[in-house]
């Protein structure tokens, strides 16, 4: 049984609005390179929402993300993001984060969870 949530019935409709914000980010490369200057702390801002901001995907039910599905995508951009930090620390400038063999599997992960956060309601 899959098991969803109407976007319009979510407890914290807001914090999926910039997840998805979060999320486009993180899936593209083009505006990194162009708008994450160093010091600006794009993904500084990313990893608090991502980390510290919001409930963990798995709580997250109902109240940000509406499948299963967005649970475990939502869980592999962070896990990427928590390999990342645990090989490099948390000193980097964002542009030499991007630079790091382990960043395309936070790209791909983003818009994985992209894809299906932006997927459209299956009505009942």
């Amino acid at each position: 049984m899959k098991l969803e949530v109407e976007v319009m019935n979510l407890k914290f409709p807001w914090m999926r609005t910039e997840l998805i914000e979060s999320l486009e980010e993180l899936g593209d490369p083009m505006q990194q390179e162009k708008e994450w200057l160093p010091g600006a702390g794009a993904l500084d801002r990313i990893i608090h929402f991502l980390f510290d901001d919001t409930p963990l995907p798995q709580n997250a039910l109902g109240y940000y993300l509406r499948s299963v599905e967005e649970v475990e995508a939502v869980g592999e951009v962070q896990q990427a993001l928590d390999d990342l930090l645990t090989v490099h620390g948390n000193d980097l400038s964002d542009h030499e984060y991007i630079r790091q063999t382990e960043w395309p599997r936070v790209v791909e992960g983003a818009r994985k969870a992209l894809r299906l956060l932006n997927a459209p309601e299956v009505t009942r």
